[in-house]
């Protein structure tokens, strides 16, 4: 089953970064779309449907959602991915 779970992102590595990513303690933002991306290490050994809860108001990541592929996708290309052919 291909998860899809892009609000939970990667680790930041500044060293690989083509674009400009700022690091804000459990998210980064990223200078480029002005999007912040909650860090994958905020979400280790949480379920999906936990999560899923969690992104309701009142609930721990209330605020934030689910990115869509093309944002993923240009999150990636920015930290030097090679897109790839659809």
């Amino acid at each position: 089953m291909k998860l899809k779970i892009l609000l939970f992102t990667f680790c930041f590595y500044s060293s690989v970064a083509s674009a400009l990513y700022i690091d804000g303690d459990t998210y980064f933002t990223d200078t480029s779309t002005g999007l912040n991306w909650l860090k994958l290490t905020e979400t280790i050994d949480r379920s999906i449907p936990d999560i899923q809860r969690q992104l309701e108001i009142g609930g721990e990541y209330a605020g934030w959602k689910y990115a869509t592929e093309a944002q993923l996708e240009e999150l990636l290309i920015g930290f030097g991915a090679t897109p790839t052919p659809k």
